[in-house]
């Protein structure tokens, strides 16, 4: 799912450029503010690469 506009993915590579993967439970935690990105990410929880790989300064949502 694309949360945030960002770069385009390279057309030779098919790997897009920003890449997170996390469980939705995980996602429900840090949007909801139960948990933190950084305890998340640190636990495991969250798999991210890319410019913009850290998103603890947009949540919890609001």
């Amino acid at each position: 799912i694309k949360i945030l506009d960002g770069p385009a993915s390279d057309p030779h590579n098919l790997t897009p450029p920003d890449v997170i993967e996390l469980d939705p439970s995980v996602w429900l935690r840090v949007a909801s503010g139960v948990t933190t990105w950084n305890e998340e990410r640190a636990a495991g929880h969250i798999t991210a690469v890319g410019e913009r790989d850290d998103l603890s300064a947009l949540l919890p949502l609001g």
